[in-house]
């Protein structure tokens, strides 16, 4: 049983892997916080080796920036599908999106603002779809 988990470890596309990491560091990242998260606690939870982990990240702060940069290209994507309707129609969509976005990414968001260096871009990146939902209704 050992030689087949290993066997398909081994067998796991790229894309998976790197999905797998990011996955488990935002909820370790929202669990823990990122002072005290590490990466043994995400390759734990992923089911990955460090090797792999070091594959497509540097470290703890790359695959946080990383992170951070998916869930807002994610917020950022909900909000700016087109939908039909009447104005009050096309905001209430955006905003139900945006909102069900940040609900899936509430782990990773909960320690967004713990870093300094991240705190003006997440907030220059969370306050963008609140304006594109405006702008969708205009």
């Amino acid at each position: 049983m050992g030689k087949s988990l290993a066997l398909k470890r081994r067998l796991r596309s790229p894309e998976l892997t790197e999905a797998r990491v990011l996955q488990a560091a935002e909820k370790v990242f929202g669990d823990n916080g990122y002072a005290n998260a590490t990466i043994a606690e995400v390759v734990e939870l992923a089911q990955v080796s460090r090797g792999a982990f070091y594959l497509y990240f540097d470290n703890k702060d790359d695959v946080f920036k990383t992170l951070v940069a998916r869930v807002i290209a994610d917020l950022f994507d909900v909000t700016t599908q087109r939908s039909s309707g009447s104005i009050r129609n096309r905001v209430e969509t955006s905003t139900r999106n945006y909102l069900e976005a940040f609900l899936r990414h509430r782990q990773g968001l909960r320690c967004l603002f713990e870093r300094p260096d991240t705190e003006v871009l997440a907030s220059a990146y969370l306050i963008t779809p609140v304006v594109v939902v405006v702008s969708v209704a205009l």
